[in-house]
């Protein structure tokens, strides 16, 4: 009996503090839910929404042209080669420079400033006797006599110019004194003629005919001197164009003659490129063309410059989608602001 008094009295224990031990926890849960804090409010603002469009592309050298002769010739030597970088002005390909050629050319390149001198002299007459014309139509004068003085006057002067010219005329045509006579020459009858226009005008009214016949001649004049000086300046381009000269500072991407070649002017000879002549062509996929526009900045990552990204502004956005492509892709041709070194 007190066997079974013993049990029952261990089971209330154990009943007793299986009680106070679930209360317990219930109340350790219950102040721990209640000790959780509320989740933080963010408050809703509006904004743009920067949307960004990538592609990829390769750069394109847009100044590498074909550098031609200018003269024909045999090729003497050629200085560089490709890949070689060169100066604005510096020499490319030198042709050979016989003596008799470069006489014959002298004595062209004399003929023809002779031709431009006399073209200019002519200009200048008929551009004095057109603006006497305008002055004596201006002005009312009544006695001819101090104008007559001066033409007689500048005619002796003429006529003394000739004589000292008539002397050297028969020296080479670049002489210094035969080129100083000659000037002097030209500044005689310049004053001359300028005489005599306005002494004509004293002695006679001019007709509409006797003006349109100036104008006429003017405009002759005009176009007789252009055309000279046009043959003087071919001239003197082909005694220059002995020598290729580099018309930018580049690099040589190829060389199309050798020495001892003979070439005719206007081949082929050189392919020089501008390095700092660079724009991009990305290829943009057809949902993100309509975010792009003219103007627009630009970021390009170029694999040789890893560094960093250098800017750049859309420039053309063409309209027709590439050939050969899997899906439809269009040219964003990208102007670089500053070429990198």
């Amino acid at each position: 009996m007190k066997r079974l008094w013993i049990g029952v009295v261990i089971l209330g224990l154990f009943t007793a503090l299986g009680c106070i031990g679930y209360l317990g926890y219930q109340r350790a849960q219950t102040a721990q839910l209640t000790a959780v804090a509320e989740p933080p409010t963010v408050p809703v603002e509006r904004g743009p929404i920067n949307l960004t469009v990538t592609a990829p592309g390769h750069l394109v050298n847009t100044n590498s042209p074909t550098l031609y002769m200018s003269a024909s010739g045999v090729v003497a030597a050629v200085l560089v080669r490709g890949g070689d970088t060169v100066q604005a002005g510096e020499p490319l390909i030198v042709l050979a420079n016989p003596e008799q050629l470069n006489a014959d050319l002298a004595l062209e390149i004399a003929d023809s400033q002779q031709r431009v001198a006399e073209a200019r002299i002519a200009l200048e007459k008929a551009q004095h006797q057109r603006a006497a014309m305008d002055r004596l139509q201006a002005m009312d004068l009544l006695n001819g006599k101090p104008a007559r003085i001066r033409y007689e006057r500048a005619q002796r002067e003429y006529e003394k110019s000739l004589k000292a010219f008539n002397k050297v005329e028969n020296k080479p045509l670049l002489h210094p004194a035969r080129v100083h006579a000659l000037d002097a020459l030209i500044t005689a009858r310049q004053v001359m003629n300028d005489a005599l226009a306005l002494y004509n005008g004293y002695t006679g009214t001019f007709t509409e005919a006797q003006i349109i016949q100036a104008d006429t001649t003017l405009a002759v004049a005009q176009a007789t001197l252009q055309q000279a000086r046009s043959q003087l300046a071919d001239l003197q381009a082909r005694r220059t164009g002995q020598t290729l000269m580099a018309p930018f500072a580049g690099v040589v991407l190829e060389v199309m003659v050798e020495s001892g070649q003979a070439v005719s002017s206007g081949e082929a000879a050189m392919v020089l490129m501008d390095p700092h002549a660079l724009e991009a062509w990305t290829m943009v996929i057809e949902e993100d063309v309509p975010l792009v526009e003219l103007g627009q900045s630009a970021e390009l990552y170029i694999d040789a410059l890893p560094e960093g990204a250098v800017a750049g502004t859309v420039s053309h956005i063409l309209p027709q989608s590439i050939r050969d492509e899997d899906r439809p892709l269009f040219y964003v041709i990208v102007q670089l602001r500053q070429v990198p070194d």
